[in-house]
């Protein structure tokens, strides 16, 4: 016995095969120091010892095993190969279509040398899924264990959702909120950020907040403690992927100082070895920014604004086109979209009440938003914009957002001493209203004592107004509703025509279901306090049977809705990037229609009057770059401009109103026009050679199921297939000790389409947990290594042998890649090729136990021709392989060269000499750590040993 050797324990038997780590010898007794795969040591007696038999020896004893754990065995080795090739394996493991764009970016990211990457799709195109994909490549590929996700705070409800739909991962969403509770649950000084592997943040909460002489004691201390445990700790905690979404808000000009946004990217990217960027406008027009943003990828490729080449920009970023990408028939993806304005226009005398209560809240606004402005009180600010937001939706709205803050006000002055503001004016441009943030706005301190009073009077009369027009659903709005809808389905020639109806408020949400079920049609609705459960039960309610989905922006986010094409939205929200969200719920991959979108516009608000100006400029975006182009400048225009605040001006500067907006509508539109003219010039759009449908790996899910088909008989568990439901199956937990899993597995589906089709189905794949707890059984108890089968193959027919499956591992410290070779042996002399291929490149399905053996074999002399086969094959592989990965390492060596060589020109002209020498020791040192890395890389070692063997009998 060895150090290094597999071994069992009698007394540990439970814990499976052990690693010999070490002896020892006391008072005349040995003992020996074990391993376990669960990471713990015991030390036992040396006679305790079952020394495990390789597989040679099993062999030639013939302790032959049950074919069918042979087999799923050998399935596990094929799956774990299947893993390692160049291919895009997770496309057939979750309930989701890759399309052929997504697996070449997905390919292009997972075979570079370093995977990071900007990812630069235009809008709809799916950045989210190919990040996706890219991380559970690299997961299942071992690259990667803990893993950060950081998007702006509107988006994180997104990803959440679309990862845990789509990709079954659950990622914990961390707020400043969350870590202080941490924090306070294990100790001030513990990293939080590495007790959970999938961590969700937004970038606003973790950027470094700036620390000046002004500052009070108490604000001080706060941000040191935030910069601490945040914006360091989340650099410090080991993630090994990070993921940022609207990348471009890392903005940093060629000259300027950096942006705390930048900051948090920059500290990621120095400490985080892979690194994915996604934006669809990442130069912002500005080619500073841009060789800025491309630097936190490749520092050492983007030295200067000459590297903004496409050349070398295609070496680190991916850019697909919309309206160009096509489905694997060939067949364009996206339909056409038309957009049209319904006018709502209030009668002065049938909507008399209406109409004073807008100019009553306008009124306010106008008075209000000017003294919250002096006072620097952001929060009443954002308040006033809420009123002013409400009221242009429904009466309804009005009407309950105002009993709250009634309600609030009323009871203010018992509960002054116990009352805190929400929000404080470092976190404002966190802000973004919602259901849950709205009901927080409504509980803010009033202005001051004085004021109090006067708010309560204003609340108090436009509540009277609102009750007389939600008495009868007086709002002209709901007749136009009615009248748009059954123009619509006339025009469309279908009475049940399926319509999405959104709304920003879940009061006005409310007064639509009222007011449509009075009617007699049926309504499913999505909020933002549905949990996930409840959201998949709406949609497919109105998938099924409801003829309307009534919706608020929060409970829009991250749903795909491709079989509904009619939207109506009751109400605008004034970004309109925010009306662009909602759109993309049905313009988007997998609509089959032309999309038809309703807007409700009220005629004669202030807020028509901006839209209007506004639009007049952004048409002639969509005029020029089409509605794509648009679509990616937006998040931009409003980074720059604040849609919100360009409103709420207008309320306050009424009499110069046309000259005001329309010189910020010119403003708009010529910074959104130097964006997009710079758009294929900074960035030009990907040209991939490979044929995206042979990147796709087919055979996984075939693996997977014939793995848990074997198994299970191996168990002796029947396997049920639904009648009703096509390739969908039912069956007997086999592992039913844990009681995190059913009793009985129900709707299990191997193949996506089938799961995709059923939203209740289960998807059984690679990550699945039976696969993981059959791959643990094995592993554990070494079983399945050796056994006898009779084979039904008839065109090997009476040819019999001996199968020896070596595995052949590659790897340096970076990656490593498996090959399952397999030689046959017909005697000790001859082996047969045709029969090693076929078992290399088929799963034997029809077999059953060899009960004897006839011939007499010298199983030793087999495996020594064998293993003289399997070295040969072994070696071509391995040098192919060590090619193809220095000729990487060797670029990226001269890359590196080139970088250094230009950082040392530049720190020669640096006049002070104590400076210079510094940084010049400095960039020494990274440089030999950097090429000592890499010389680490080019240490690429093969191992090769013999897994299995088994006796065949063709037949």
């Amino acid at each position: 016995m060895n150090v290094g050797d597999e071994v069992k324990s009698r007394l540990y038997q439970d814990k499976g095969i052990a690693i010999v780590i070490g002896f020892d010898e006391i008072f005349g007794e040995k003992h020996v120091e074990l391993l376990f795969g669960d990471g713990s040591r015991i030390t036992t007696k040396y006679d305790d010892i079952i020394q495990k038999k390789d597989t040679l020896t099993l062999l030639s004893e013939k302790q032959f095993e049950n074919p069918l754990i042979f087999m799923v065995n050998n399935l596990l080795l094929k799956i774990e190969e299947n893993l390692s090739e160049d291919k895009v394996v997770t496309s057939a493991n979750f309930k989701i279509k890759p399309l052929p764009h997504q697996l070449l970016v997905t390919n292009f990211v997972i075979n570079k040398l370093n995977p990071r990457c900007l990812i630069a799709d235009e809008v709809g195109l799916g950045k989210t899924i190919e990040a996706a994909l890219v991380y559970e490549e690299l997961k299942l590929r071992g690259f990667i264990n803990r893993t950060l996700i950081v998007v702006p705070s509107g988006l994180i409800t997104q990803w959440h959702e679309e990862l845990s739909n789509k990709f079954n991962e659950q990622f914990v969403i961390y707020s400043k909120e969350y870590v202080r509770a941490l924090k306070q649950s294990y100790g001030e000084e513990t990293n939080v950020w590495t007790l959970h592997d999938n961590i969700i943040a937004s970038i606003d909460s973790v950027k470094p907040l700036k620390i000046h002489e002004k500052l009070s004691k108490e604000e001080k201390k706060r941000r040191e403690w935030h910069n601490r445990h945040i914006y360091e700790d989340i650099g410090n905690a080991d993630f090994d992927i990070v993921i940022i979404d609207e990348a471009h808000k890392l903005s940093k000009k060629e000259k300027g100082d950096e942006t705390a946004r930048y900051k948090v990217g920059k500290s990621l990217s120095e400490r985080i070895p892979i690194m994915l960027l996604l934006t669809a406008t990442p130069h912002q027009g500005d080619a500073g920014l841009f060789l800025n943003l491309l630097r936190l990828i490749d520092p050492f490729l983007f030295i200067n604004e000459k590297s903004l080449i496409p050349e070398i920009i295609n070496e680190v970023a991916v850019r697909n086109k919309k309206r160009a990408a096509v489905d694997f028939d060939g067949n364009r993806i996206f339909k056409d979209r038309i957009t049209s304005i319904i006018e709502i226009k209030r009668n002065e005398n049938k909507n008399r009440d209406e109409i004073e209560l807008y100019n009553k809240v306008t009124e306010y606004t106008q008075t209000y938003y000017n003294i919250a402005k002096e006072e620097g009180n952001k929060a009443y600010i954002l308040l006033v914009i809420l009123y002013q937001r409400i009221v242009s939706s429904s009466s309804f709205a009005v009407l309950a957002s105002l009993k709250r803050r009634l309600n609030f006000l009323e009871n203010y002055n018992e509960r002054v001493a116990e009352i805190q503001n929400h929000y404080n004016n470092e976190e404002f441009d966190e802000f973004e209203y919602s259901d849950e943030a709205d009901s927080k706005i409504l509980e803010i301190e009033p202005l001051n004592e004085k004021y109090l009073e006067v708010e309560k009077r204003f609340i108090k009369e436009c509540i009277a107004l609102a009750e007389r027009v939600t008495r009868n659903f007086s709002d002209v709005k709901f007749e136009y509703l009615l009248e748009t809808v059954n123009e619509i389905c006339r025009r469309e020639g279908k009475a049940d025509l399926k319509f999405i109806i959104f709304t920003e408020f879940k009061a006005t949400q409310e007064a639509i279901i009222k007011y449509l079920d009075k009617l007699g049609y049926s309504c499913a609705l999505l909020h933002g306090g549905l949990s996930r459960e409840e959201r998949i039960n709406q949609i497919e309610d109105f998938r099924e049977n409801s003829q309307f989905l009534v919706s608020t922006d929060a409970g829009g986010e991250g749903i795909n809705l491709q079989f509904c094409y009619c939207m109506i939205n009751f109400d605008l929200p004034w970004n309109p990037a925010r009306l662009e969200q909602r759109i993309g719920r049905i313009d988007r991959i997998g609509q089959e229609k032309d999309v038809r979108i309703f807007n409700f516009q009220l005629k004669g608000t202030v807020e028509d009057r901006v839209r209007e100006i506004l639009e007049t400029k952004l048409e002639l975006i969509k005029t020029q770059y089409g509605d794509d182009k648009y679509s990616d400048v937006l998040s931009l225009l409003e980074d720059e401009f604040s849609f919100d605040k360009i409103y709420v001006d207008a309320f306050n500067k009424l009499e110069a109103l046309e000259k005001e907006i329309n010189i910020k509508a010119e403003e708009i539109y010529n910074r959104a026009n130097e964006i997009l003219k710079n758009d294929e010039l900074m960035l030009p759009f990907s040209n991939f050679e490979e044929n995206a449908e042979d990147l796709l790996n087919n055979r996984l899910q075939f693996l997977v199921k014939q793995l848990v088909f074997d198994y299970l008989k191996y168990r002796k568990i029947d396997i049920n297939k639904y009648k009703e439901y096509e390739d969908m199956y039912f069956f007997h937990n086999p592992f039913p000790q844990l009681k995190n899993l059913p009793n009985i597995f129900r709707k299990v589906a191997f193949k996506p389409d089938i799961a995709i089709e059923n939203q209740k189905a289960e998807i059984i794949n690679i990550k699945h947990p039976i696969i993981n707890l059959i791959k643990n059984e094995i592993r554990r108890d070494s079983l399945g290594k050796v056994s006898a089968l009779k084979v039904r193959i008839n065109k090997f027919e009476g040819i019999s042998g001996v199968w020896f499956v070596f595995k052949l591992n590659i790897g340096n410290n970076v990656k490593s890649k498996t090959f399952n070779i397999s030689v046959f042996m017909e005697d000790d002399e001859f082996y047969n090729w045709r029969i090693s291929r076929y078992l290399d490149e088929n799963v034997i399905e029809k077999y059953e136990p060899l009960r004897k053996i006839t011939s007499d074999y010298d199983f030793h002399k087999m495996y020594a021709k064998a293993n003289e086969e399997a070295d040969a094959k072994a070696e071509e592989i391995f040098i192919s392989i060590k090619n193809e990965w220095m000729e990487g390492i060797e670029k990226y060596e001269r890359k590196l060269f080139d970088y250094y060589q230009f950082k040392r020109n530049s720190i020669t002209e640096v006049a002070i000499s104590n400076i210079r020498e510094s940084r010049l020791r400095s960039i020494t040192k990274e440089k030999e750590n950097q090429l000592l890395s890499l010389e680490k890389q080019k240490n690429i070692i093969p191992k090769i040993q013999l897994s299995q063997a088994a006796f065949l009998e063709f037949e």
